[in-house]
């Protein structure tokens, strides 16, 4: 069995310390603007923007980019073969010694406080990318890794990865990446085509 090197390791912290660094942007570019398109939309197309809030579906998360389907990468990540089980033991190490520096017990630092329930909401979900992240915040050197944590660490990439992009797909982030007036316009008109409005 091959073991993954410090250096692999390294690649795969910072790697996934930048998508958990994209992701935050983005939901947080959305959360900012949401009501900013609200008042756009009662300013600019009041009795479309009324008949929107009386036909509100559950589905708020916005207008489908057509050139654009995270669906279907989802669907392709579903229809792989199932990645072997990893040894719960590997995780299970990562974890003890992330705890050992973390736990609320052992220090009163905020911050640890936070990783250490991270860590203990990455175990249960065997998320081994965020554990491997958490075990540099911590200071924590992993020198190896099996083949096996290495299939569970790229399939929790491609997770992540698949989130980021459905949170793109949405009209807060559309919206924070219009350069124009007319751009913005046109965005808020397909949401309301979209919804027969």
């Amino acid at each position: 069995m091959y073991n993954m090197s410090k250096i692999k390791i390294k690649k795969i912290a910072l790697q996934y310390s930048y998508l958990i660094l994209e992701k935050e942007e983005v939901q947080e570019t959305g959360e900012k603007v949401e009501n900013e398109i609200t008042s756009y939309m009662k300013d600019n197309y009041p009795e479309r923007f009324k008949k929107l809030q009386e036909h509100k579906t559950r589905n708020t998360d916005g207008v489908k980019n057509p050139n654009h389907n995270p669906e279907e990468i989802e669907e392709e990540t579903d229809s792989e073969n199932e990645e072997p089980k990893i040894e719960n033991k590997e995780l299970k190490k990562i974890y003890r010694k992330i705890a050992t520096k973390t736990h609320p017990d052992k220090t009163d630092d905020e911050e640890y406080c936070k990783i250490f329930s991270q860590a203990a909401e990455a175990y249960a979900d065997e998320d081994m990318a965020q554990m491997i992240h958490l075990s540099g915040l911590c200071g924590i050197e992993l020198t190896s890794l099996s083949d096996d944590a290495f299939i569970l660490v790229e399939k929790n990439i491609k997770s992540l990865t698949i989130e980021i992009l459905k949170m793109k797909d949405t009209i807060g982030w559309k919206w924070s990446q219009c350069r124009t007036n007319e751009e913005k316009d046109e965005l808020i008109k397909s949401v309301f085509e979209s919804r027969g409005i």
